[in-house]
């Protein structure tokens, strides 16, 4: 393989992974001059991954680390991750003395991992002391070089930005906090009778022939904090949802898993009165997992993985108080997985074919 084409499989690899290209005429310009340069950030760490064809990549680690309080500053970065990955047409005693020369784990802010890579012969050199596998980079160099079998999995890509916005996570927000207010004014939302007044739900008077009750009992909160955890988790979860898939979708999930988890967590739970989004909103989470799973990517840095954690501990957390509706929270979690798996199918084929139209467009 010549490096050229290693090259450019890395740089695709790399930005379908959430990194960005450093230019010439950039903040990083001076290292781009001796290296192939590729950045992103997450939370107060920001990767930078090198790219070069010999000892140039240690030429551009250096001057990154001499720029190290500059980048700190400038960008508020606690921690700095480098890959410098250097390729040559076999190993050689220069690439055997850059791998030996890693630094332990994390000892320091600014860390650099130095990878080998003789093309052709499908294996990546690294220093024992450091990690085998990091944000997945061991696996896009292989899949760059040719031997990774596909696109590496321990780091999927990020979904592509849509354009939507997310104005009905909004006007929900909206909506719950003028309930909650109105709530609080006309009785309070831990008196009984004012939260029935509102529309929480109570499973006699829906057979009576209540219905509504069913769907406005998820615009119905108990307490401010009942009310800013629901919030946060239907800005975190459904935002990312609507943007990706549109409002109908959304709303589709949302209400479909609000009402089927109400119903079903008001015929076995031992409270009278039952309110709160939780059904829905565990059902937004489910519709993310579906749509991890089935396209192997993150949505904006929410990954199949941590989708399940949310939903294994909010299920643990609501185990702890029986006044928690744990059976809203895993009802509505399957309804909105079962609603996310079709739509995630047909997402992921449609992405499919843009990739493929991508990949004609650029040859």
């Amino acid at each position: 393989m010549e490096y050229s084409e290693f090259e450019r499989g890395m740089a695709a690899l790399l930005e379908r992974e959430g990194f960005s290209p450093g230019g010439e005429d950039g903040f990083f310009a001076e290292e781009c001059r001796a290296a192939k340069l590729f950045y992103r950030w997450d939370g107060a760490v920001f990767h930078v991954t090198l790219v070069s064809p010999g000892a140039d990549g240690g030429e551009a680690v250096a001057t990154l680390r001499q720029r190290c309080d500059a980048l700190a500053e400038r960008m508020n970065f606690r921690h700095f991750i480098v890959y410098n990955i250097v390729a040559a047409p076999a190993i050689t005693p220069e690439l055997t003395e850059l791998v030996d020369s890693g630094e332990e784990y994390f000892e320091q802010p600014f860390y650099v991992i130095n990878y080998a890579v003789p093309l052709g012969e499908g294996r990546v050199g690294i220093n024992k002391r450091q990690p085998y596998e990091l944000s997945g980079m061991k696996r896009i160099i292989r899949a760059a070089s040719g031997h990774g079998g596909g696109e590496p999995t321990s780091a999927p890509a990020v979904l592509p930005a849509s354009g939507r916005d997310m104005y009905s996570v909004y006007a929900i927000m909206l909506i719950d906090l003028v309930m909650l207010v109105l709530i609080e004014i006309n009785g309070g939302s831990r008196d009984v009778e004012t939260l029935l007044r509102f529309g929480a739900m109570d499973i006699t008077r829906f057979v009576n022939g209540e219905y509504w009750r069913i769907a406005t009992a998820a615009f119905v909160h108990i307490g401010f904090a009942h009310w800013l955890y629901n919030m946060l988790s239907l800005f975190i979860f459904g935002g990312r949802y609507e943007r990706l898939l549109g409002t109908g979708r959304f709303l589709m999930v949302f209400l479909l898993s609000a009402v089927v988890g109400n119903f079903l967590n008001s015929l076995f739970s031992v409270s009278s009165v039952l309110a709160g989004a939780s059904g829905g909103i565990f059902g937004l989470i489910g519709a993310c997992l579906a749509v991890t799973w089935i396209t192997k990517r993150r949505i904006s840095g929410l990954s199949s993985y941590m989708l399940a954690v949310f939903a294994v501990v909010g299920l643990i957390i609501g185990l702890a108080d029986p006044e928690i509706g744990n059976i809203a929270h895993f009802t509505g979690f399957v309804t909105g997985l079962l609603l996310g798996l079709p739509v995630a199918y047909d997402y992921n084929k449609r992405l499919g074919k843009d990739d493929r139209r991508q990949v004609a467009d650029d040859a």
